[in-house]
């Protein structure tokens, strides 16, 4: 289980405290996806980075099977993490190469993870570019690697921020059956940033919405639906984005 207890981050600036994310508590068990949804800046990538321990926070606690993130190395052994864009990836090196890095830099040997690297080479449909150099992919095949550079840590913790950037629909579909397979075999944990709402929609076991560093609110996708009487999950968030602001202004 990953336990997310009352966590804020505050950042001081010269014109004042910035409240990025404000007493958030969440209990996630083995084998769910985790959606977190809101606009720009509301502190979903905040949220990524507190739980991979990229920023300490200002409050609170996390902990993975009672592992804390002040124990960092061994709670790291748990996680894996994309940020959006491209940086998960090495320019300067070939697809193979990238996976066979980020496995090695994790303390994995390649003779234990060659086989893993080949399927999601393959999965990805990236085997016939294994030897170019991840500046001749195209944009969609750098995403598909980088996701892939997760992936293939064998994590039971996935983070990812805005993985469908960048994919078409036909890739999109795949990484979504790509991660219900991986919750259904290996039960793992994934927590994802998108504003996908067709993904979001049918991946997600709950979803979690945030604005201006503060949640407004925890559903199960069906939930949200009944409660604003929505069908189509998008018109549902934003039908419930409105009322609730709607209601306290």
């Amino acid at each position: 289980m990953l336990s997310i207890k009352n966590i804020s981050k505050i950042y001081k600036t010269s014109k004042g405290n910035v409240v990025a994310l404000k007493d958030l508590s969440l209990e996630i068990d083995e084998g769910e996806v985790i959606c977190l949804l809101g606009p720009n800046g509301a502190g979903k990538t905040t949220t990524i980075k507190l739980i991979g321990t990229f920023v300490n926070p200002t409050t609170g606690t996390i902990s993975y099977n009672n592992i804390s993130i002040t124990q960092r190395s061994k709670y790291l052994k748990n996680i894996s993490v994309l940020f959006e864009g491209n940086r998960s990836v090495i320019w300067s090196l070939k697809v193979e190469e990238n996976l066979e890095y980020f496995c090695g830099i994790r303390g994995l040997r390649l003779k234990d993870v060659k086989e893993r690297i080949i399927k999601y080479m393959k999965i990805f449909g990236l085997e016939e570019y294994k030897g170019k150099f991840v500046n001749e992919l195209s944009r969609g095949n750098q995403q598909k690697l980088a996701v892939a550079s997760v992936l293939v840590l064998g994590t039971p913790v996935v983070l990812l921020d805005e993985p469908t950037l960048g994919l078409d629909f036909e890739t999109s579909d795949n990484l979504m059956n790509i991660i219900k397979k991986e919750v259904d075999d290996n039960k793992k944990i994934f927590i994802i940033t998108s504003h996908d709402a067709d993904f979001i929609d049918k991946i997600a076991s709950r979803i979690v919405i945030i604005d201006k560093g503060e949640v407004k609110g925890i559903f199960k996708v069906e939930e949200l639906k009944s409660i604003t009487k929505e069908e189509n999950f998008k018109n549902a968030y934003l039908k419930y984005i409105k009322n609730k602001y709607e209601r306290k202004n």
